[in-house]
């Protein structure tokens, strides 16, 4: 019994230890379909923590942040694109917003706060996203 209990406060040393230096992919995103230097970041989006046990809480949620406002988002792949959703939960337990990135970088921005149910909703704005500089 000595030796579970052991080994399962090792493991969880080390995964906690492993979380919690690991920092999570961050991207910078600027308006437009192509990055300049010359354009100011306007929004940053963080994925979940790359060393998190895949049954982690901290494995499933990332951050958009955007006009000052830092907003939790469910994080996921779907197929090859990344998608963060965000924003206050509805009553059928949606969220309003979405962004979705490909992997060129280029990001969209979809606003579902005003959908009709089965209506289909067009990015209304774009970006274009780099790993953030060091």
């Amino acid at each position: 019994m000595r030796h579970n209990s052991f080994g399962l406060t090792l493991l969880f040393w080390l995964t906690g230890s492993i979380a919690a230096h690991a920092a999570p992919p961050v991207w910078d995103c600027v308006e437009g379909t192509y990055w300049s230097d010359d354009k100011p970041v306007l929004i940053q989006l963080n994925e979940p923590n790359p060393e998190a046990p895949p049954s982690a809480p901290e494995n499933k949620y990332g951050f958009v942040t955007a006009s000052g406002s830092r907003m939790l988002a469910i994080y996921r792949v779907v197929g090859i694109n990344r998608r963060w959703d965000f924003g206050d939960m509805g009553e059928d337990g949606s969220l309003p917003y979405a962004i979705v990135m490909r992997p060129t970088g280029l990001m969209s921005y979809f606003d579902f706060s005003t959908a009709k149910i089965g209506e289909k909703i067009s990015a209304s704005q774009s970006y274009f996203c780099r790993p953030k500089q060091p």
